[in-house]
């Protein structure tokens, strides 16, 4: 065989070989960096497309598909995301956080149990995370489960002694569990560390009304409502401070501004009746109550006061 035959039959291949190996890993890191790239840019379209390129060249990379995932998860395609996830762990069996996003899928469709296996496994793997420990605790409220859900915030606050996202929920169990003061408390201390935080102004203004504290609960939706003007909720919670207060005009003004935002807001329609009827003024009352059983035709309070309402002499 003839030199030349030689670089032919062997060499020159050998090279073409090599050359393509080294294009072909160059490709998949450049997908795979491009994917990244796009998906700190929120480009999820282009991310999509880089990613499932980048695993079409090397199926066996977990990287790849979790970074998919979480592409599919930001997309809101959540059993897409399961699947990458899923995959993930395949490959990479002690991944911690293909586990907690795995929990978070899962409780985004109210698949309580399933979250609460994920959370467990990626805490096994990481016992000090305390978003793990929170998360779990949203799993276990969901569930009703208070007690549980109380020792795993507790535990994340252990962790993290300045998670205001924790004592905002601890602060929910212990109000769902009628110790209000314990549940002032908490939700303080988050206000404490961050005094721009729109839900604990809120949550806390809802202890003080359940407390008989109807001005420290304006005071504090006054304060909600600066961070946050359109959420129809907080102006619910001030018609029921009026209330209490016997302050009816700004209750019924409260409720209009709440119905402005939201119009189908069920509980806005009751709490007017509600305030009529103690008024005497049942044709009002029940005018209320239909509007808010023709938005929810089961809902048995509203039967109930309409019950009442239909009950009396005047009418």
């Amino acid at each position: 065989m003839s030199q030349q035959q030689y670089l032919r039959s062997f060499v020159l291949p050998a090279i073409l070989c090599l050359f393509c190996y080294s294009v072909t890993a160059q490709t998949f890191q450049q997908y795979f960096d491009k994917g990244i790239e796009n998906f700190k840019n929120k480009n999820y379209t282009d991310a999509l497309k880089n990613f499932t390129a980048a695993i079409n060249i090397n199926t066996n990379e977990p990287m790849a598909w979790y970074n998919r995932a979480q592409v599919y998860y930001n997309n809101q395609q959540i059993e897409n995301a399961i699947t990458d996830y899923t995959k993930t762990i395949e490959l990479k069996p002690n991944y911690a956080d293909a586990y907690f996003q795995l929990g978070l899928c899962y409780n985004k469709l109210g698949q309580n149990d399933a979250a609460i296996k994920n959370y467990t496994l990626c805490l096994n793997l990481d016992p000090e995370g305390p978003e793990i420990n929170y998360n779990l605790g949203i799993a276990y409220m969901d569930k009703g489960l208070l007690d549980d859900a109380m020792k795993y915030y507790s535990k994340a606050i252990a962790l993290r002694d300045n998670y205001a996202k924790a004592y905002v929920n601890r602060s929910k169990v212990y109000f769902l569990k009628k110790e209000y003061p314990a549940s002032l408390n908490d939700v303080s201390k988050a206000l404490s560390l961050d005094k721009n935080y729109y839900e604990a102004w809120a949550n806390r203004a809802v202890v003080y009304n359940n407390m008989g504290m109807p001005d420290s609960a304006l005071s504090d939706l006054d304060h909600a409502i600066q961070l946050n003007p359109n959420e129809p909720k907080a102006y619910f919670d001030k018609a029921i401070a009026f209330n209490k207060k016997r302050e009816n005009a700004l209750s019924f003004a409260s409720l209009e501004k709440a119905l402005s935002l939201k119009p189908d807001y069920t509980n806005a329609y009751i709490l007017r009746a509600a305030i009529y009827f103690d008024e005497k003024n049942y044709p009002a009352a029940k005018k209320n109550v239909e509007a808010a059983l023709q938005i929810d035709a089961t809902n048995k309070f509203a039967k109930d006061l309409l019950q009442r309402i239909n009950s009396q002499p005047a009418l």
